[in-house]
C-alpha cells in the first residue's frame, strides 16, 4: 500500500468520523488527544511487536497496542477503544509519507555507501528489527538503526541483484499476506548470489492446529509456557486458545500461517536449490547459526520452522 493510498483510506475516516459527531461541531473544542498511555495503565513494558520486528507497517493501521499484564493490573489487553484512535492513524499515515519520501532513499544511500567501503562476505537479515546476529552483518527493517537500514520490505529490496552472500529471514514472511510471500521470496532471490545460502524462519502453523484442537504434546505445552511467561500470563489465562490466537495474529502483526511443507514449497518455487529443513540451533550450510530470536528466547526452540537454501545458478 503506497503512502498516498493510506492517506487517502485515512481522510475517509475523517470524514466518517467527522459525520458522526455532528458534523464536525463538536471537533473542534474535542481537547487534545494524549498519544501515549498513562503511566497508570501500565504495570509493565510496552508490548515488542513480535519477537524482532520493528512492528512499523509503512503507515498501516496498528495504532492500538497491547501491554503487559503486571501487579497493577488483573490481566493485559488492549485499552478500551474510544475513538480518539482515528489521530492515530492520522500520524500513522504521516510518518508512513515521510518515511517512503524522506527516510527510505536517505537509508538506501547510506547503505550503498556502506557497502562500498565492506570488505568480506555480505551477509543480510532481512526484516532484522533493531539487531543483527553479529558485528559483521546488516539488518534491513523498517527502523533503522545503527547495522539497520530502513526500508519497507513490501517494495523492492534497496540492493543490487547478485551481491548478497547469506541472507537471513527470521521471523519475517509471516509478517506478510500469504500472497505477497512468493514475491518477497523473489526479492531474496534476486539480490543472492550465485552459490549464497537463504536461511527463512516462521511460526510453525501446527503449533497452532494442535492448540486448537486441544492436543497435548511436548510442543503445545513449551508454546503455552512461553507465551505466559513473554506475555506476563497466568496459566490460567494462558488458555491454548490464546496462544493460538496470539501466534496467528501477532495483535495485528501477523498475516500468514505456514506449515514446514508450505514455506518449502514456496521457497522452491522462487528458484532455490538445495532446500533443507533444520531448526533454530542447527545449520546445514552455515557453521554456526544465525539469529537474533533464540537468544531473546531460549524457551523459544520448539516453535519455528527453519528451511535453508541456495541460489546455485547465476
Amino acid at each position: 500500500m503506497s503512502g498516498s493510498s493510506s492517506c487517502r483510506g485515512v481522510l475517509r475516516r475523517v470524514r466518517v468520523r467527522w459525520r458522526e459527531i455532528g458534523a464536525g461541531d463538536n471537533l473542534v473544542a474535542m481537547p487534545p488527544v494524549n498519544m501515549t498511555v498513562p503511566d497508570d495503565q501500565i504495570a509493565g513494558e510496552r508490548y515488542p511487536a513480535d519477537f524482532g520486528s520493528s512492528g512499523e507497517e509503512g503507515g498501516l493501521e496498528l495504532v492500538r497496542e497491547p501491554i503487559f499484564r503486571g501487579p497493577a493490573r488483573t490481566d493485559w489487553g488492549f485499552p478500551k477503544f474510544t475513538g480518539k484512535e482515528i489521530w492515530n492513524d492520522l500520524r500513522s499515515a504521516f510518518r508512513g509519507i515521510i518515511h517512503q519520501l524522506v527516510i527510505e532513499p536517505v537509508e538506501t544511500r547510506r547503505l550503498h555507501r556502506n557497502l562500498a567501503r565492506a570488505s568480506g562476505p555480505v551477509k543480510v537479515s532481512v526484516g532484522s528489527g533493531a539487531a543483527v546476529p553479529e558485528s559483521d552483518w546488516i539488518g534491513l527493517d523498517y527502523c533503522g538503526g545503527d547495522r539497520v537500514y530502513g526500508c519497507d520490505l513490501r517494495k523492492p529490496l534497496p540492493l543490487k541483484d547478485k551481491t548478497v552472500d547469506i541472507i537471513l529471514a527470521e521471523h519475517i514472511v509471516e509478517h506478510f499476506w500469504l500472497d505477497d510471500i512468493p514475491g518477497f521470496l523473489s526479492e531474496l532471490y534476486r539480490i543472492l548470489k550465485p552459490g549464497g545460502i537463504v536461511r527463512v524462519v516462521c511460526p510453525d502453523a501446527l503449533i497452532v492446529c494442535a492448540l486448537l484442537q486441544g492436543m497435548r504434546s511436548e510442543k503445545t505445552e513449551m508454546q503455552i509456557q512461553l507465551d505466559a511467561r513473554v506475555h506476563g500470563w497466568d496459566f490460567k489465562s494462558a488458555t491454548p486458545l490464546r496462544v493460538a490466537n496470539r501466534i496467528t495474529y501477532e495483535f495485528g502483526n501477523h498475516k500468514s500461517l505456514l506449515t514446514e511443507s508450505a514455506l518449502v514449497e514456496l521457497v522452491a518455487e522462487a528458484g532455490f536449490k538445495g532446500i533443507r529443513v533444520t531448526s533454530l540451533d542447527k545449520s546445514v550450510y552455515l557453521k554456526q547459526p544465525p539469529g537474533t530470536h533464540l537468544a531473546e528466547f531460549p524457551d523459544a526452540i520448539h516453535e519455528a520452522i527453519v528451511v535453508e537454501a541456495k541460489r546455485v545458478t547465476g
